[in-house]
């Protein structure tokens, strides 16, 4: 039987069998309607949630090729333990400096042809290219769109649960729990009773605890896609167990799972998560916080006279750039501790976080040497990363309101951002 054969007696199977079910009883015609509206709702959400994570990721290529790649990794450098001057020039020793080996370069090609001595310029060009800059780059743009799609819809879906009210029993359990261990009289936690309720919150009406359920539903599902995508192109970067970089070819993730297994890919798994949280704190809360700004900055404001009138003005438009570079750039310097536990961990250095924090904490400085000059390139790239992803799923999200006819002046902040 072929399959086009195959389908058409499947189908009719299956209709013959709903047919008999609506004549006997068994199934009501509300039950099929209610069955293939959410048949409906969930191929709009899919393809809702796959547009917003493309053209993230279309983001992510772009930060990856305009610089991104680069302070990337100089800081995973830095973070390995090498020079400035060995982390941007390529260089093999780390007292060496950048316009020595230059005036070297030029003074042996003058001695050999004098009419033909490159520019100091041209060296530092050619310093900079052989310095394999952009190690790591392709594993990167590959790995962009699974990670962010995991990253969002594990997000979207968690808060669309905590906006619907369905955690609410769970926080009155806990909270009621903590007023008996306290002994203090129980306290309002901002939530209207159940009957007064409306049916779906904004995300300006999200509590903090709610906010960060959600990060950590998003991080945990996220973080594994992140430490398999990063470990080829943190290796390429910085060498270690498993580099294929100096023998003319890029580790890959499949590469390194035939030659170590999967155990050598999650490696760092740990780092990766507190890496990771941090990173999402910036990244899925500045939607939140961008509606926060919206509310107290910019509704209402807009035309009047003085500073409120033109810091609205200025605002409008722009509140997730704002909101992604408020949250992006501390948190961002932040992230370097753990990235640079992760990045000795990948290299193959030590084998789980308790032997490179060990090793941190005696040898390394302890939290002051995980904050040093990394930290602030860490903070420079993850600010562009969270700004990036942002804007391009901030101006999605916006054009598929419009396009549902969602968006104005009388409707929530949450459909607005």
């Amino acid at each position: 039987m072929n399959p086009a054969t195959k389908g058409l007696v499947v189908s009719s199977v299956a209709g013959a069998g709903v047919w008999g079910a609506k004549k006997l009883g068994w199934v009501k015609d509300e039950d099929i309607s209610a069955a293939k509206s959410r048949i409906v709702s969930f191929k709009s959400s899919f393809r809702d949630l796959a547009q917003t994570s493309a053209c993230a990721t279309a983001a992510g290529w772009f930060q990856t090729y305009s610089g991104g790649i680069v302070i990337d990794t100089v800081a995973t450098r830095l973070q390995a333990g090498q020079s400035m001057s060995q982390s941007l020039w390529g260089l093999r020793r780390a007292t060496s400096s950048p316009k020595e080996v230059a005036l070297r370069h030029r003074a042996r090609v003058l001695s050999r042809f004098p009419t033909a001595a490159p520019q100091l310029y041209e060296i530092y060009i050619a310093m900079l290219l052989r310095s394999d800059l952009f190690a790591g780059h392709f594993v990167t743009m590959l790995g962009r769109f699974p990670y962010l799609f995991l990253n969002f819809s594990t997000y979207q879906q968690t808060e669309r649960l905590v906006l619907r009210g369905t955690f609410d029993p769970l926080w009155s359990t806990l909270r009621r729990a903590a007023v008996g261990i306290g002994g203090v009289k129980d306290v309002e936690d901002g939530h209207a009773p159940k009957t007064q309720r409306p049916v779906v919150r904004t995300r300006a009406e999200k509590k903090v605890y709610e906010e960060l359920l959600c990060v950590s539903a998003s991080t945990l599902i996220s973080t594994a896609a992140i430490t398999v995508a990063e470990c080829p192109k943190v290796i390429d970067q910085v060498g270690g167990d498993g580099c294929t970089a100096t023998m003319g070819k890029r580790s890959t993730v499949l590469g390194i799972l035939r030659e170590h297994g999967a155990r050598r890919l999650l490696r760092g798994y740990s780092a990766c998560f507190m890496r990771e949280y941090l990173f999402n704190a910036a990244l899925l809360t500045s939607p939140t916080l961008a509606a926060v700004i919206h509310e107290k900055y910019v509704r209402g404001r807009r035309g009047e006279a003085g500073a409120e009138g033109y810091l609205a003005a200025a605002l409008e438009g722009r509140e997730i750039v704002v909101a992604s570079l408020l949250l992006g750039l501390p948190l961002g310097v932040l992230t370097n501790g753990p990235d640079q536990l992760k990045t000795n961990i990948q290299t193959g250095k030590f084998v789980n976080m308790r032997q490179a924090w060990a090793w941190q904490r005696k040898f390394g400085g302890g939290l002051r040497g995980l904050y040093g000059k990394a930290a602030i390139y860490r903070g420079l790239y993850i600010a562009h990363a969270v700004v990036a992803f942002n804007f391009a799923r901030d101006r999605v999200e916006k054009w598929m309101a419009k396009r549902a006819g969602a968006e104005g002046e009388g409707k929530d902040v949450a459909e607005q951002y």
